[in-house]
């Protein structure tokens, strides 16, 4: 499967445009090996160990890491953070989270709600703060 979703990709010219993600981190593995170019991530839910996260994803070259909402906690992030993975949060879909998400410096939010999505975060990473950190 995974190399029938890559070469589509790629045939339409998108591999600068995707990241690669799936709660399947064999699969994510897969593609990363494939096409080590393209940005993948780890989609994880429920208490999360930063530190085997990290050590994994060094290992196989996974750049994202996409926990729910209630796996994040100033501890978890610290240790992802220093590690230098980008992190982008599910499903945000009150202001108060959206603040806490931005406070901590993730790179994104999965939201159900575009217009908190645009009146909060998006104008958040357009400060000087966030410049320079889209690796896309």
């Amino acid at each position: 499967m995974e190399e029938k979703v890559l070469d589509m990709v790629r045939s339409r010219g998108l591999s600068d445009r995707v990241v690669f993600s799936s709660f399947n981190h064999e699969s994510v593995n897969k593609i990363k090996n494939l096409a080590p170019e393209i940005p993948c991530g780890y989609i994880c839910w429920g208490k999360l160990d930063g530190e085997a996260l990290v050590e994994s994803m060094k290992k196989t070259g996974v750049e994202f890491i996409h926990p729910g909402l209630e796996s994040i906690d100033a501890k978890f992030m610290d240790v992802v953070k220093k590690n230098g993975l980008l992190i982008s949060v599910w499903t945000v879909n009150d202001i108060d989270e959206m603040n806490r998400m931005i406070k901590f410096g993730v790179y994104g939010v999965f939201t159900d709600d575009p217009k908190l999505h645009n009146d909060t975060f998006t104008v958040a990473c357009c400060t000087e703060r966030f410049r320079g950190r889209l690796p896309l």
